[in-house]
């Protein structure tokens, strides 16, 4: 067994020095920052071959598909993470019972979206749902997969290379499309980005396998189907708010404005990418700490949401005062990407707060209660956006967006300071109340 002398090392002596965590964020760092430089390169690229009307429809495509995607692992991913960094024996069955989940719930989710594409009329966006379903509900996911398994065994240097892996093949795949088709359409796009995954599911699976091992029997699938969904809730839910408005600006207000708020969101997007390496390096440390109780949580918390804050407003100013220079990058049909991009600059502020206490949640076994939230937040952004983009087009969905986000910071808040509270009146009136240990269900 390849992990055997993994299990012979403790958590402490691996997750519990400041130079290991240091280590860990420099690889995540390299990672998310070279796919910062390849998401900006592709974004260019396919918005300047598709124009704002094609970018828009494939834009709302995956939008579509990537609120599906999250239900694809059931949450199975997380779950592996969770137990295996508490305990890496967990390792080698729990890989074995996310593999099985995700190609049985992925692939009844891709053939659900063929058969509906099928009954649907043949528009530009319909178009683009099969082959972008099988590329997030399934490939794509095996690459996040494969990156989690790394991850859970604090090999950070290959999650790092395996999620970069995703963003390379992207990019490749832009300038094979460009070379290759002439006048392409948002259907034509997809088609390459479908082999682009095909490529990143199938070559993660294979460096996982031999570099950690072949997955055993899945042991735990009634786990998964009691605790996994709320993981894909909360990933779904995120989606949602953070998308939904492009699919429904697609359709109320056309593809066109879709694509000039998509191209300002995806600059906004790549800004918070470090925000985004930061906290996937902190997912086992919370998950550590969370076995403790939240009082480790809080002062990890404490350790990340103040630089994170300051990045987030640095880079946001940058982008405000940069923005007349989009248009330029990414062609004429984007003028009012601009504009765009100085509304929204300012939303990861609201969002690296709820990031970080989310988190918390998370790793204290706590999923329920944040994937709630962040379902009652989803549907509270759908009904402001039904209200606000057909009478202000792109601007309403950034209102909604802020409206929306900074509730949700505002919840998590409070959801995390009376848990916390509960908990320490709870071990204050206990006979082992000192200790603060809180006891972990098995998997």
């Amino acid at each position: 067994m390849r992990l055997r002398h993994l299990r012979t090392r403790s958590i402490p002596s691996l997750m519990g020095t400041s130079e290991h965590f240091l280590i860990a964020t420099l690889w995540m760092t390299y990672s998310y920052g070279l796919s910062f430089l390849f998401q900006g390169a592709y974004f260019a690229l396919i918005a300047r071959a598709l124009g704002a009307n094609g970018f828009g429809a494939f834009a709302a495509a995956l939008a579509v598909v990537s609120t599906l995607a999250p239900f694809a692992t059931l949450g199975s991913g997380h779950l592996l993470l969770m137990y295996t960094s508490r305990d890496r024996r967990n390792y080698s069955s729990w890989y074995g019972t996310a593999c099985r989940t995700t190609w049985v719930v992925g692939g009844t989710l891709c053939l659900g979206v063929l058969v509906a594409t099928l009954l649907l009329p043949s528009t530009p966006l319909v178009l683009c749902l099969p082959a972008l379903a099988l590329a997030e509900c399934l490939l794509f996911r095996f690459n996040e997969l494969s990156a989690q398994c790394f991850q859970s065994l604090d090999r950070m240097s290959w999650s790092a290379n395996i999620l970069l892996l995703g963003s390379l093949v992207r990019l490749a795949a832009v300038g094979v499309f460009m070379a290759t088709v002439r006048h392409g359409t948002a259907a034509h796009w997809s088609i390459f980005y479908l082999t682009a995954a095909a490529f990143s599911g199938v070559a993660s699976l294979l460096i996982t396998q031999c570099r950690l091992g072949p997955p055993e029997p899945p042991l735990h699938l009634d786990v998964v189907r009691r605790r996994g969904i709320f993981f894909s809730l909360g990933v779904a839910s995120k989606t949602i708010y953070g998308d939904i408005d492009k699919i429904m600006l697609a359709v109320i207000s056309g593809a066109t404005a879709a694509g000039i708020y998509t191209a300002a969101y995806r600059v906004v997007a790549m800004g918070f990418t470090p925000v985004v390496a930061a906290m996937y390096t902190s997912n086992t440390r919370f998950f550590r700490a969370g076995a403790t109780g939240l009082s480790a949580s809080r002062r990890l918390i404490r350790r990340l949401i103040v630089p994170l804050a300051v990045y987030v407003l640095i880079v946001g100013i940058a982008e405000w005062i940069a923005s007349p220079l989009l248009p330029v990058v990414i062609g004429k049909d984007f003028d009012q990407a601009a504009s765009a991009l100085r509304w929204l600059a300012f939303l990861p502020l609201v969002q690296a707060v709820h990031y970080v206490v989310g988190d918390a949640l998370m790793g204290s076994d706590r999923q329920a209660l944040r994937s709630s939230l962040q379902a009652g937040m989803a549907l509270f952004n759908v009904v402001l956006n039904l209200f606000l983009i057909p009478a202000f087009s792109w601007r309403g969905a950034a209102v909604a967006s802020y409206v929306t986000e900074g509730t949700l910071a505002l919840l998590m808040g409070v959801a995390f300071s009376l848990s916390h509270r509960r908990e320490s009146l709870a071990a204050a009136g206990s006979p082992s109340g000192a200790t603060g240990v809180r006891s972990i269900p098995a998997p």
